[in-house]
C-alpha cells in the first residue's frame, strides 16, 4: 500500500483539538495516526468529520485489561457527536501514551456512509482494542478533527494523515 503524509502536528502545550482541513479527494482512503496524551483518565480519543458534530456516528468497540481481565469497555451500535477511537491516559505518568490507527475507507465517496477500523494500544496500562464505525454522511470527508471526548489533548500528542494512493 502506497501511503502519502497530508499532515503531522505535534502539540507543545495542551489543546483542545487537532483539525485538518481541505483534505484533498485525490485518494482512495485515509489513515489517522494518533499517539494522544490526555489530561483526565479514562476517556475517549474522539474524531470527527467535517465539523460535524451531530449524532452521525456509530461505533461498535471492545477495550481489554491485559489477558487476565474482562472487557473494560465495550459497547454495539451506539450512536454519538463522535467517532471513538481509543481510551486515552492520565498525565500522571509523562510516559503514558495511547496510540491508535484508524483507516477510514472510501472517504471521497458522495454516494455512502463512510467506515472506519481502528486499533489501539495504550502504552502504560495495558489497555488494546479495537474498533468498527461509520460516519453516516455521503458528503466527502474534507476535515478531520481529533479531540478528547471531554477534556483536552495532552502536551506531547501527535496526530498524522495518511493519503493512501489508488
Amino acid at each position: 500500500m502506497l501511503t502519502k503524509t497530508l499532515a503531522t502536528t505535534t502539540l507543545v502545550a495542551d489543546a483542545s483539538s487537532v483539525t485538518f482541513s481541505g483534505i484533498s479527494t485525490e485518494y482512495k482512503d485515509l489513515i489517522l495516526i494518533t499517539s494522544i496524551r490526555g489530561v483526565t483518565s479514562p476517556q475517549f480519543a474522539a474524531v470527527t468529520f467535517n465539523n460535524n458534530t451531530n449524532n452521525v456516528y456509530i461505533n461498535c468497540y471492545n477495550y481489554m485489561g491485559n489477558a487476565t481481565t474482562s472487557p473494560i469497555y465495550s459497547s454495539v451500535g451506539s450512536l454519538r457527536d463522535y467517532l471513538a477511537i481509543s481510551i486515552t491516559s492520565s498525565a500522571t505518568n509523562s510516559n503514558e501514551t495511547n496510540n491508535a490507527i484508524t483507516y477510514i475507507f472510501d472517504y471521497n465517496s458522495s454516494n455512502k456512509w463512510k467506515t472506519t477500523f481502528t486499533e489501539t494500544n495504550d502504552t502504560s496500562k495495558d489497555y488494546y482494542g479495537t474498533s468498527a464505525g461509520s460516519f453516516q454522511s455521503t458528503s466527502p470527508i474534507t476535515s478531520v478533527t481529533v479531540k478528547h471526548d471531554s477534556g483536552n489533548l495532552g502536551a506531547g500528542t501527535k496526530v498524522t494523515l495518511l493519503g493512501v494512493v489508488a
